[in-house]
């Protein structure tokens, strides 16, 4: 299972600064507005707590496949349907299609 946490004081820095609503996964395009700046960019993160790319799901043909398929996002992975992974930056981060220019914005 994946999950994802956002303490209640950094969705409420976010709602009262711009009206972002950091529960809402629309609110995080990096396009319209800047989610990142509420975060520790991936340059801050200690990898040593972090799982790298290798061990995760991200590795799973079937997942990755799937994921190719629906949003033809050929940029995200390696390898050719239906052997693909998923892409990893910097060992343990992949990155979204609108993170991926600036991953320091995500």
């Amino acid at each position: 299972a994946t999950a994802m946490y956002v303490p209640s004081a950094v969705q409420g820095q976010g709602y009262e600064a711009e009206g972002l609503n950091l529960d809402f996964y629309r609110d995080y395009n990096a396009s319209r507005k800047d989610p990142g700046q509420y975060f520790s960019s991936p340059s801050e993160l200690d990898v040593s707590k972090l799982r790298p790319c290798n061990e995760t799901a991200l590795m799973l043909h079937e997942v990755m496949n799937n994921y190719l398929q629906i949003t033809s996002d050929s940029a995200g992975v390696v390898g050719t349907a239906p052997e693909v992974t998923g892409k990893c930056w910097d060992t343990y981060f992949w990155y979204a299609p609108g993170c991926r220019a600036q991953p320091s914005r995500c």
